[in-house]
């Protein structure tokens, strides 16, 4: 009877863990306060910029989620600071960096560009301290598979939650 208490025991701690690993759903990259950057809106943007560039998926990745991820914040603060976020003034940023023109020819191009753009908004009009400063006091909860959260810093960490580590290869005799 001890052995299956013990048994049952560690069963509900283990589901306890689980459950406690599964807070987020694994279809959002990210939540910004209650807003979710949705994992297909990733893979989207993903493919139709890699189309267009010549950056690596990886590191391409962390930079769309990050993207997604100030452009939730940019949105947020600029409701609350009444900053606003207008196609005019987007198109203004959009023509000093003329690389952006050819990403937003697509949809989630556009996503990236528009995301981008909104941080750049916010940003210039609160002054970077207090955008930093505002976005470090965002309930903002990030996929472990894109690393951690940095608030104070207002980006991803880089470095990915994954335990997986690449197995040393042995030298060649």
């Amino acid at each position: 009877m001890n052995k299956a208490v013990h048994a049952l025991a560690a069963v509900t701690l283990g589901a306890l863990a689980l459950v406690g690993c599964a807070a987020q759903n694994p279809n959002d990259a990210a939540i910004v306060g209650n807003t979710q950057v949705r994992e297909a809106d990733v893979d989207q943007t993903v493919a139709e910029l890699l189309a267009a560039t010549q950056a690596q998926p990886g590191q391409l990745r962390l930079a769309v989620v990050n993207t997604l991820i100030n452009g939730q914040v940019a949105q947020q603060l600029a409701s609350t600071n009444n900053v606003p976020l207008t196609d005019e003034a987007r198109a203004e940023i959009v023509k000093q960096v003329p690389e952006l023109v050819q990403l937003s020819q697509t949809e989630g191009g556009r996503r990236y560009v528009d995301n981008a753009t909104d941080y750049v908004i916010v940003a210039r009009k609160l002054g970077q301290d207090k955008y930093l400063t505002e976005c470090s006091r965002m309930q903002i909860s990030v996929n472990p598979r894109y690393g951690s959260w940095v608030p104070d810093a207002c980006q991803l960490s880089g470095a990915s939650g994954s335990l997986s580590r690449v197995a040393p290869t042995m030298p060649n005799p």
